[in-house]
């Protein structure tokens, strides 16, 4: 079996196809697996292990007539994305949670549906920790700015309305999915627009008639099999199928539903903290604060089933309700994606999966996440800007080398020349 590539290579190459003259920066870091116990936190099934991890993905393009490459590179694109293993069934869900620009970029075409589509590609082509299934999911919610702070500001920068943001999420994923063999699993695509009919959807939305694979409009959890449980399982309640991502809305109805007093996932002090706190607690006490534990996973077990009694009708009525959530009838067009490559999933181990090369601890990832984010990116502050993207371009280097790995692992540069096509 042939080695897959590293994302950084794939990254970088399908970069490298872009028309003009181009010089690139493409920076990958990730953070160790971790348990999770916020992504189904009403499973039927509280022990089936889960870990997840975090990916940070960072374009940089040196502006054309610079003189010092480093320091003339700035920060063009970015995606965020949470991705989860579930050894047990041999399963991945990729959630892209961010995509943004910054408005400093000079190239044409943009980089950025270039970047998002190759990641998501090379997700399908090469999943996580070789598992056999992998779903990938996005929630399009157009805003101004995500990654960039200040980057509204800059005219450059093309911010898409609700409307355009559908669509080009859509374009996006079907390129990538396009390019992706229909052996030994084909690719399936699903989409919604809450409070939409098909037809409604496709003004925003639409078809393409000779579209390889085609797209199916509507949840997809009627169509594949819950990630927690093998294809040969009998159907799987509505808790094991809606994962629960940070910022997004299917968490927080399922806790307005379960009348929760933990936090939504991805917010403090959510299942993930609380179980991490209570199981050190219960090591450091020798066993005192076992029954807290055990009183957080009776509750949780209540929650599931006021979950299921709200829902009676299942995924579909999921759906239905979710139309009517404020995050989805405000005004404002949202849209769920969801792309499924599901392979023939044998029965694993539930041992955790091993770190990805150069994946330094999740405490580094978040304080590299803060200084990331900690930065002016408005036009106005660009040479501020640029010396905070080499201080964290240089502090990431530090970090990799300490975990004893080659920087050059997580950069490529990614230069070329041509003529503009016609």
């Amino acid at each position: 079996m042939s080695t897959p590539a590293s994302l950084l290579d794939y990254l970088s190459l399908a970069l490298s196809t872009l028309p003009g003259q181009h010089d690139f920066a493409v920076q990958v870091v990730r953070s160790q697996p971790r348990r999770s116990h916020a992504l189904f936190p009403h499973a039927s099934n509280l022990k089936t292990k889960i870990w997840q991890e975090e990916v940070l993905i960072l374009l940089k393009e040196r502006a054309p007539g610079a003189e010092e490459p480093r320091l003339a590179r700035v920060p063009v694109a970015a995606l965020e994305a949470n991705v989860y293993t579930i050894p047990a069934t041999g399963t991945s869900l990729v959630y892209v949670s961010k995509v943004d620009t910054s408005g400093l970029g000079s190239s044409s075409p943009s980089p950025t549906r270039t970047l998002v589509a190759a990641f998501v590609e090379h997700t399908l082509l090469h999943p996580p920790h070789e598992t056999r299934r992998v779903r990938v999911h996005v929630f399009a919610r157009a805003q101004g700015q995500y990654l960039f702070p200040g980057s509204v500001e800059n005219k450059e920068k093309r911010v898409l309305d609700d409307k355009g943001l559908i669509r080009w999420w859509k374009a996006t994923l079907a390129l990538a999915a396009k390019n992706v063999p229909p052996t030994p699993a084909p690719v399936q695509l699903f989409y919604l627009i809450p409070g939409l009919s098909y037809a409604d959807s496709l003004p925003y939305a639409p078809d393409s008639s000779n579209a390889t694979p085609a797209w199916s409009y509507g949840h997809p959890y009627a169509a594949v099999p819950s990630p927690l449980h093998l294809a040969s399982a009998p159907p799987a309640p509505l808790t094991d199928h809606i994962p629960n991502f940070p910022d997004d809305p299917k968490a927080r109805f399922i806790t307005s539903l379960t009348s929760s007093a933990v936090a939504s996932a991805g917010a403090p002090d959510d299942y993930d903290e609380l179980v991490a706190a209570l199981s050190v607690r219960t090591l450091n006490a020798g066993g005192a604060s076992a029954s807290a534990l055990e009183a957080l996973n009776l509750e949780r077990a209540r929650e599931r089933t006021r979950f299921l009694d709200g829902c009676e009708g299942g995924v579909n009525e999921w759906w239905e309700r979710m139309a009517f959530r404020q995050e989805c009838c405000s005004g404002t067009l949202v849209a769920f994606f969801v792309v499924v490559r599901d392979g023939e999933a044998a029965e694993a181990p539930s041992v955790a999966p091993k770190p990805e090369t150069a994946a330094v601890g999740h405490t580094i990832f978040t304080k590299l996440w803060s200084q990331f984010h900690n930065v002016d990116y408005a036009r106005p502050a660009i040479e501020k800007c640029r010396a905070a993207a080499d201080k964290w371009e240089h502090d990431v280097e530090l970090v990799v080398r300490s975990e004893g790995h080659d920087p050059r692992s997580e950069e490529r540069r990614v230069g070329k020349e041509c003529s503009q096509g016609v």
